[in-house]
């Protein structure tokens, strides 16, 4: 519009038996695909607008086809003007839910007094094992350990399951190593890791992205064994929560 850009979509392009396909980049890694959107581009891009857009810019790449899975009808109070399109209901409903700067009274309002008992009574006997310590990766020695560490417990979850382990492909803990590590001397990373130890053992990790005051989980996982038992993982939820309340994320 006027000579500025309205949108900026991140398509890969594969050749396929049936033709040449271009789609979001990170396949399954990738849940919610949107791209980069001006603010009054919904406005503008209506369907029958972005269709003829997509043919336009198809031909001049010479793409066949666009496969657009896995988008959000709306993002950060945005409509998506992808979803305009058409398409099914995607098998993952997306859930958020609004943080505030009192983590204690989010807890209260958001889960019952059993629960909250039982992360209590979690802590403590988790506690009685060691020292609990609670971290956001500050140093690429720390993202190196973190990523380790989850891929390691990835790789033994998945095995012994009988279930391929989509992070053993090559370039993925490399590329999850570059961007946990890429803008951490600024302290905003792509991928921001949080560990949860006890006695110097690590016992969970997850991952997410941030943008602006907004949080997405991408992935966790923890050890197992028998510290399992007490839920290291929902111990370090409940900890990443109260640590964005406390860094003022919406």
């Amino acid at each position: 519009r006027d000579g500025r850009p309205l949108a900026l979509l991140p398509l890969g392009v594969v050749t396929r038996r049936a033709g040449t396909v271009a789609h979001w980049l990170g396949g399954s890694h990738g849940n919610f695909n949107f791209g980069v959107v001006e603010r009054s581009a919904p406005a503008l891009l209506t369907a029958p607008v972005l269709r003829a857009l997509l043919i336009a810019a198809g031909r001049k790449a010479g793409v066949d086809a666009f496969l657009l899975t896995q988008m959000p009808y709306r993002w950060a109070g945005l409509d998506n003007p992808m979803a305009r399109l058409g398409g099914i209901p995607s098998v993952e409903r997306g859930y958020l839910g609004r943080l505030g700067p009192d983590a204690e009274a989010l807890l209260k309002e958001r889960l019952s007094t059993n629960a909250r008992r039982k992360l209590g009574r979690q802590e403590r006997r988790l506690a009685d094992q060691g020292e609990i310590r609670f971290f956001r990766a500050r140093t690429a020695a720390e993202v190196e350990r973190l990523l380790d560490g989850y891929l390691s417990d990835k790789a033994g979850w998945f095995q012994r399951r009988g279930i391929a382990d989509p992070f053993g492909r090559p370039g993925i803990r490399d590329f999850l190593v570059a961007a946990a590590q890429a803008g951490l001397s600024s302290d905003r990373p792509g991928i921001e890791l949080y560990g949860y130890e006890v006695d110097g053992k690590l016992l969970a990790v997850l991952g997410g992205a941030s943008e602006g005051r907004r949080f997405c989980s991408m992935f966790t996982g923890r050890t197992e064994g028998e510290r399992a038992r007490h839920s290291p993982g929902e111990e370090l939820a409940v900890a990443v929560v109260a640590d964005l309340c406390a860094r003022g994320f919406e």
